[in-house]
């Protein structure tokens, strides 16, 4: 809705892609975006998915969420987001692949597995600050993002936002190899 509301010389491609869904989908249908849901807001989950905040939507690659009523997700992931881990393991129950079968014989059973669903801020939109944000309790707060005003400021973000979980290099406290 924020796009339909900006000039026409500000949304080019948008107006490249309405006149293309135009000529695609025919008479009567020269809208650009279709609204599929609306609601309160979204939770990012980096690159895995979103889920919406009193809307219907929910993406969540990685992860079976259909055991989960959306209520219950909403809460999860708002719980995951709060604690300082940022992750979840859930058991993921799959079918045995093909390739599996066919390298070590047997039959299609189920097979499962206890991964992590990380839930970290990947970086790949900036975080707009709200106004009165020092010292404000923003864990349960939905906050808006901008896009990076290019690849280099995304990059260096990125970078920064890995320090705290990796592990820096020193010759003090490495293992030498006799």
């Amino acid at each position: 809705m924020k796009l339909l509301k900006l000039p026409l010389e500000d949304r080019p491609l948008l107006t490249k892609y309405r006149e293309i869904r135009l000529d695609l989908a025919g008479v009567g249908k020269d809208d650009a975006l279709e609204m599929k849901h609306e609601g309160k807001g979204i939770i990012r989950l980096t690159t895995r998915g979103q889920l919406g905040v009193e809307s219907k939507i929910k993406a969540a690659t990685g992860f079976q969420a259909y055991e989960y009523e959306h209520a219950e997700l909403v809460t999860l992931f708002k719980d995951v987001l709060k604690s300082s881990e940022k992750y979840f393991e859930f058991t993921q129950k799959r079918l045995r692949s093909a390739k599996d079968i066919l390298k070590k014989g047997g039959h299609v059973i189920p097979s499962f597995k206890d991964p992590k669903f990380r839930m970290y801020h990947d970086n790949r939109r900036q975080i707009i600050e709200p106004e009165n944000f020092k010292g404000h309790d923003l864990s349960n707060d939905l906050l808006d993002s901008k896009p990076f005003l290019n690849k280099d400021q995304a990059s260096r973000f990125r970078f920064i936002s890995k320090f705290p979980y990796s592990i820096a290099y020193n010759k003090l406290n490495s293992v030498r190899v006799a």
